[in-house]
């Protein structure tokens, strides 16, 4: 993503580093949904040095070529790089998610106050890493809760998507078969992000609350009422 694509570059640009990503690890990959100068978006796990920074503590190397074990590694070898400074990136659990890393092809060395920027760096790249993972789940739980499967019923059909805009909004679609009767709810949320999902799906268990009484017979303009005076008060302090 772009956002990610911008704090690289900024890197790039505050330690004069050739180099600078945002790396993911999964599975015998490493990932870079943000880099510069990296020219690739993924290399093999084992040709990165960012798994160093798993522990949680910061790993700056000046010079791999003279510390024992890292001359032969393939980040030197097959790519010339010589320092290596990796920052860990954690969710709000503690675990590390990911690693702002600046590389270079010569030696080098950070002085206190690079270190301290590289610090509140991380800082921002952590806090944007876990927003994304965060929205990927509100997606995940958002399209969970629209119908799983169409309805066929007596030589009827009835389905529906839904596209939000952005990674969540506040639009929904509903439906089920009850007694014989199809109930059909559409919402559109003003506004978009979260919290208009979350509207929209305080929205959805109202009128889902009422479809006993709808398939029961009970007439629309009562059901609606209802649902509509069990939410005023909440959506007026949302406004």
């Amino acid at each position: 993503e772009e956002r990610f694509d911008r704090i690289a570059r900024l890197a790039h640009h505050v330690f004069d580093v050739p180099m600078a990503s945002i790396t993911v690890l999964d599975k015998g990959r490493a990932l870079f949904p943000g880099e510069y100068g990296l020219g690739t978006r993924a290399v093999a796990r084992d040709a990165t040095l960012c798994a160093l920074t798993l522990s949680g503590k910061p790993v700056i190397i000046d010079d791999l070529s003279r510390e024992p074990g890292f001359s032969t590694h393939p980040s030197v070898v097959d790519f010339g790089i010589h320092f290596y400074a990796g920052f860990p990136l954690m969710d709000p659990q503690g675990n590390v998610v990911g690693t702002l890393a600046l590389y270079d092809v010569v030696p080098r060395h950070l002085e206190p106050d690079l270190l301290r920027a590289l610090e509140d760096m991380a800082t921002w790249a952590e806090q944007e890493l876990v927003a994304s993972s965060e929205m990927t789940a509100a997606t995940r739980v958002q399209a969970a809760m629209l119908p799983e499967h169409p309805i066929r019923v007596d030589g009827w059909t009835i389905s529906g998507v839904c596209l939000p805009s952005l990674a969540v909004g506040g639009d929904f679609y509903d439906y089920e078969v009850g007694n014989r009767v199809a109930l059909v709810s559409l919402g559109d949320v003003m506004g978009k992000g979260t919290g208009a999902a979350l509207v929209g799906a305080g929205v959805r268990s109202a009128l889902r609350g009422n479809h006993g009484a709808v398939s029961a017979g009970v007439d629309l303009g009562i059901t609606s009422t209802n649902v509509a005076r069990s939410l005023y008060s909440d959506l007026e302090r949302a406004e």
